[in-house]
């Protein structure tokens, strides 16, 4: 067992090249199992079957994350409240464009608006920052990511880190 959640089992990670050249290029290299399942080989990447079939399971699994990510961040959150680090939170049951109101402790206190993410692309950038809050904090992180990507150095490989 993994003690950090962001650590994954290397067997388990070293098939995720395989698998994305296989699912990449199964019009070319089994064109029969394409025509199998009534696909036409010429529209899985002509029509966009590929990009669509990709994306509508991205987004089953995001959608079945959001829950558990909501309460991850609540029970996160209640566990400072309990603590006395936050005065108060209050979830905002899914009308306004952000997740929590949370209101810190330390004097003055602060109005502060927090936004749980998964990081999937555009939805990063659909929030609101209410008015009143002096603070708009983000929750980000991906559900269901086993590979991690290499961050390329912005100044250069001097200063890219071994």
């Amino acid at each position: 067992m993994n003690l950090l959640p962001c650590q994954h089992d290397e067997n388990a990670v070293i098939q995720i090249a395989p698998t994305v050249d296989l699912l990449k290029n199964l019009d070319t290299k089994y064109p029969h199992v394409l025509e199998a399942e009534k696909i036409l080989p010429a529209d899985y990447h002509g029509k966009k079957v590929f990009r669509s079939a990709i994306e509508t399971i991205r987004g089953q699994y995001i959608a079945s994350s959001i829950t558990s990510r909501h309460v991850r961040v609540h029970d996160i959150l209640a566990g400072l409240r309990s603590k006395a680090q936050i005065a108060d939170v209050e979830e905002s049951g899914g009308t306004k464009r952000y997740d929590f109101e949370v209101l810190f402790s330390r004097e003055p206190r602060v109005a502060s608006v927090l936004e749980v993410k998964g990081g999937e692309g555009n939805s990063v950038n659909i929030s609101e920052r209410p008015i009143w809050a002096v603070e708009f904090l983000v929750w980000c992180h991906l559900d269901w990511a086993l590979a991690k990507r290499e961050a390329k150095p912005e100044f250069g490989p001097s200063l890219a880190r071994p």
